[in-house]
Formats: structure tokens, sequence, C-alpha cells
């Protein structure tokens, strides 16, 4: 059988099944039977991954690519294109941290709360992203009172000039 006449790559997936059509069968030609396929090539009567290349040796092997920086929380550096991403069932920014699609098990980013153990979610003032950290919004937190507007810089309400009161409530004329 081919399986024992191939060597899995390092970025090979093991867990993924490939369809049958793309693995080659017999042993003419050759202990790979002419078999390997493009950037491979036989070695000790197996099929693998010419240097700085991965992949599946019988169908095609790729250029490997490595993750300039570190990748975050629950991501993994994709070989075949250099880049992040997060695992299987996870979201998030992959260069900062992802989590899980089902519940806060993977944690929420900074100012962020999880809510019944099934999201995550920004504290109040806080947002917009609760995967990878929650910023202060520029803006009031409340919404303000009758003849009061929001002092954005400061984030809180106040009376319009001429008015006092609770900027939260109600401001009346003075």
């Amino acid at each position: 059988m081919v399986f024992q006449h191939f060597k899995y790559s390092s970025c090979f997936e093991p867990n993924k099944v490939y369809h049958k059509a793309h693995f080659k069968f017999g042993n003419r030609g050759g202990p790979c039977g002419n078999r390997c396929g493009k950037n491979a090539v036989c070695s000790a009567g197996k099929c693998t991954c010419k240097k700085g290349y991965c992949g599946n040796p019988l169908v095609a092997c790729f250029r490997e690519y490595r993750c300039k920086k570190g990748c975050g929380a629950n991501a993994v550096c994709d070989k075949r294109t250099g880049k992040c991403q997060c695992k299987p069932k996870f979201i998030g920014n992959p260069h900062v941290r992802c989590i899980s699609l089902y519940g806060c098990t993977g944690g929420c980013g900074p100012n962020a709360v999880c809510k019944n153990g099934k999201f995550c979610a920004c504290k109040p003032g806080y947002g917009p992203n609760p995967v990878i950290g929650c910023k202060p919004v520029p803006g009031c937190v409340r919404k303000c009172g009758l003849h009061a507007y929001c002092d954005a810089p400061n984030r809180k309400c106040v009376c319009r000039p001429g008015y006092v009161g609770n900027a939260y409530i109600r401001c009346r004329h003075s």
C-alpha cells in the first residue's frame, strides 16, 4: 500500500482525510513507483517533500513559510502561507488571541467579561471587540438627561449652559 511508501512532512495535517483519488497505488518504476508529487523526491523508498517544502508528498509540496511574529493564544502558524490562523472552532485576532466559539473556555480579552459561561462581552463604556480586547469608547457610558449633553473627552454628561441639575436625569433652567 502507498501508506508505506511516503513520509508525512512537517506541515502535513495528519488528521485530515485526503480523497482516495489523490493517492497513487502501485509500485511501478522504482521503490516509489514514480508517483511522488510536485516538489517531492523518493528517498529510501518513500516520497518526501524537498527541504524547505511541506504538504502531501504524493500530491504536491509547497514552500514552507514561517510566521514572522509569534501567534496569539489558541492560534497556529500556517506553514503554507506564513500567516497565523485561529485553531478550528476558535475566532478572534490570531496575532493576539482566539477564543472558543463554544463559550469562554479560551478566556476573554482585556476589559471584557464572560456572560453566563457562553460568550464574552465588553464592560460598560468599552468596545468593540471582546475577543481581542475592549478599549474605552469615546462618549458617555450612560444616556444623558433632558437639557444635557455628553462631554465626550471626559465621558460624562453635563448640563447645557444656563441649566443645572443631575445631567443624567434632567437639567432645569437656572
